[in-house]
């Protein structure tokens, strides 16, 4: 057998560490990354490997070289970048015989034979070699069917979006038949590209499940985690020095290591050659490169010091922390969580570091701030939060509003402060309500508004993308990784973009509300019936700008955040999803598509098809572009989102049809839902196991949905992983709450019999 190994990529998650030490070899345990993975292909009869090399690719070559074995080793060097598909091919043209593709990136232990056993039995193509993970938002997942033929792939989804947790691990078996799809010279990947384009041009794709230990080092707690499953293995060595200081089991050490009295090297712990490690001083779950000095009295938990660092005395680093190569930190210093110190820093003594320093720290402190997410903001969090979703939209400008509630006022300066470290810009809109953050970055054209709101005596904030749209699971991603990281983009002090006060875009809501009815609303008698004193004031001013008249007609209920309205009409109830389909049907027969939140009912594709039109659907957590169609229609359509919006065009369209809203919805094709939620205490990707055995089952782009008792259900996690959401529609009004109610109660009863 034949395997190529991808080592081109330049592993910017474990930076600072990887800006000198290419990602194949970190080491793990007793040696690189790179190395376990070539015995472990040795051992089970690989007797040819090309390396694909790229970024530091010298480096990667001159240490293979030095490495004894008896397979022969090529290197195939990309002058453009090709991608993973595009490197491949790049490398095995004179192979022509089926083979293996790994990624330097990660340490398994798979069967490669049983692997390729497969892959021959079952004459594919390609084989894409899976493994169960606990959390799959940070991987490429794959949903094959009975017979391991894939059917779909997604890459790294948010919650409402990952039903498996059937992760692809990045090995690969391929046949030159495969490669012929992959363009010459032309950057291509193998999961965003290569594998799409063969299912969708019928060439059958097979997954193999591996139960083997695989892990993706991707970042610095993964590769702390997979450094203490081969240390587990390796226990203690006999290379571990002598004297008067205590060493833990599953621990390595290299070459002329001196470690002082009274010392503790703790578990899971590598020390490379030539280190040096003071008196009276705690290593743990750690990684310390060669030749670094580490000083006395000294703490280090769970963290990473790159070569020839050095550690003054008295220096503790918390968890998660990358110290770069070359740093030197002054006696009495602390480093907290998630801190990476970029190569070459110097920080002076008694310094408190708690985000990721670039440049040498003079000064004799760091502003400490809370790396920690609490349902209750505090400012601490806020002035986090602002400097990574600063980073994240840098130079661009967010929109920021409170609902005008002290607490939450304080935790917007916060929030500004840090923005306005970064090179982004806070635009202010004041005190609002939560639906109005939709105008407001529809109209001003901003990929980010962010809401403050008071809830009792806590504070809590939401994020919406460009018209309240949410925000796809790349901005979820990049706002989290500068949230963990710390290692924010600051702007430079002459460049600092101060925040904009924007009141008169605020006016312009009231306007463009106004402009909602197409006519007056004379004689129409309209009640409105809400607690949010904002929301009540812009509506009764609107419709008496329509010359409407406060009394008791028709009665509307909106929610304090904006986002939800019902009506009642002779004493007679109407839903949301009720007023939605009428106006819909209206729409739609205007000759107009629609586009509405995926979670939302089926029937309503139903009325749109009345009038040859179609709804659009976006998703909650967008892992990619399929639904950017929809996304840029809803945009502009606010009436679908916004409760004051959908309340005049509904007043304005019964006025206009001189009819009641009961008459309306005579039109509408007659429909029952029922809706439902509930918490659990395992992975949402078990739903798909949960009701596996329902008729017409289908993994749609969010969820599930399925055929019982004569009613469609539709299932779907919340972004958060905690709940899962239930629609199911029906006929009657019993069979939609009966199959509502006994979905839940599946779902629960799950938990309370899986929970571990």
């Amino acid at each position: 057998m034949k395997a190529v190994i991808l080592a081109g990529g330049r592993g910017t998650r474990l930076s600072p560490l990887t800006l000198t030490v290419p990602k194949p070899l970190v080491v793990l345990g007793d040696r690189p990354i790179l190395f376990h993975l070539l015995e472990r292909l040795e051992s089970q009869g690989i007797d040819e490997v090309i390396i694909t090399l790229g970024y530091l690719g010298e480096k990667i070559e001159e240490a293979v070289r030095d490495y004894k074995t008896d397979i022969k080793i090529s290197f195939s060097y990309e002058k453009e970048p090709l991608g993973t598909a595009g490197a491949v091919k790049n490398a095995v043209k004179n192979i022509n015989e089926d083979f293996l593709v790994l990624s330097a990136d990660a340490y398994c232990e798979f069967d490669f034979k049983s692997i390729y056993s497969f892959h021959k039995l079952k004459k594919s193509p390609a084989t894409i070699v899976t493994t169960k993970v606990n959390d799959p938002r940070e991987y490429g997942l794959v949903l094959s069917n009975e017979n391991s033929l894939i059917t779909r792939f997604l890459e790294k989804p948010g919650w409402s979006q990952a039903i498996t947790d059937m992760a692809n691990t990045g090995v690969y078996v391929l046949s030159e038949k495969a490669l012929e799809y992959v363009p010459e010279q032309t950057e291509f990947d193998f999961s965003k590209n290569l594998f799409p384009l063969l299912i969708k041009n019928g060439v059958p794709v097979y997954s193999y499940e591996e139960k083997g230990y695989w892990c993706d080092v991707g970042d610095i707690k993964s590769y702390l985690d997979c450094n203490s499953y081969v240390l587990s293995k390796i226990k203690k060595t006999d290379s571990v020095p002598r004297g008067d200081f205590k060493v833990s089991n599953f621990v390595y050490t290299g070459n002329n290591v001196t470690v002082g009295n009274n010392s503790e090297i703790g578990k899971n712990t590598v020390i490379c050659d030539n280190a040096v490690i003071g008196k009276n001083t705690l290593i743990k779950g750690s990684i310390i490169y060669g030749n670094c000095e580490i000083g006395d009295n000294c703490i280090i938990e769970n963290s990473v010091v790159s070569a020839d660092a050095k550690i003054g005395d008295r220096t503790r680093i918390y968890p998660l922390c990358c110290i770069g190569e070359k740093v030197k930190i002054g006696n009495g210093s602390s480093v907290f969580s998630s801190v990476r110190i970029k190569n070459g820093v110097e920080v002076c003594e008694c310094s408190s570091i708690s985000r990721s320093v670039e440049k040498s720290v003079k000064t004799d402190y760091v502003s400490s701030v809370s790396n920690s997410f609490i349902p209750d903001v505090d400012c601490f969090f806020s002035l986090e939060l602002g400097c990574a979703t600063g980073s994240a939209f840098a130079n661009s400008k967010i929109a920021v509003a409170t609902d005008g509630s002290p607490k939450a006022k304080s935790m917007l300066y916060s929030f500004v402060s840090g923005v306005g470290q970064s090179t982004a810009q806070s635009w202010l809109f004041g005190d609002s309500f939560w639906s109005q953050m939709f105008f407001y970055t529809y109209f001003c054209s901003l990929p980010l508004g962010v809401f403050f709101y008071g809830d009792g005596d806590t504070v809590n904030v939401k994020l919406c993308s460009t018209g309240g749209l949410p925000l796809t699971r790349e901005a979820e991603r990049n706002i989290t990784r500068f949230l963990k990281s710390k290692d924010y983009i600051f702007s430079e002090g002459d460049k600092i973009k101060h925040p904009v006060e924007m009141n008169s875009v605020v006016s312009m809501y009231s306007s463009v509300l106004f402009r909602q009815s197409e006519s007056s609303l004379s004689k129409m008698k309209v009640k409105t019936d809400t607690e949010n004193e904002r929301i009540l004031f812009l509506l009764e001013d609107c419709i008496r700008r329509l010359e409407g008249e406060t009394g008791d007609g028709i009665i509307l209920h909106i929610s304090n955040d904006g986002t939800n309205i019902s009506v009642t009409e002779n004493n007679i109830d109407y839903s949301p999803e009720d007023i939605l389909s009428v106006l819909l049907y209206y729409e739609t027969k205007s000759g107009r598509d629609v586009s509405l939140e995926f979670f939302s009912p089926q029937v309503y594709s139903s009325v749109a098809s009345l009038h040859n039109r179609q709804v659009y659907r976006y998703l909650s957590s967008s892992a990619d572009s399929s639904d950017s169609e929809a996304r840029e229609r809803a945009v502009s359509q606010l009436w679908t989102r916004d409760a004051l919006f959908t309340a005049i065009r509904l007043l304005s369209l019964m006025h206009e049809e001189n009819k009641s809203f009961s008459q309306l919805k005579r039109d509408v094709p007659d429909f029952y839902l029922s809706k439902g939620e509930t918490g659990i205490d395992y992975s949402p990707t078990k739903l798909f196991d949960i009701f596996s055995d329902s008729d017409n089952l289908h993994v749609e782009k969010e969820g599930i949905s399925f055929i019982k008792h004569g009613a469609k259900a539709i299932v779907v996690p919340d972004t958060d992983g905690r709940k899962i959401k239930v629609l199911t529609e029906s006929f009657d009004t019993e069979t939609a709450k009966e199959l509502c109610d006994e979905l839940i109660d599946k779902i629960r009863s799950f938990s309370d019999g899986s929970s571990t």
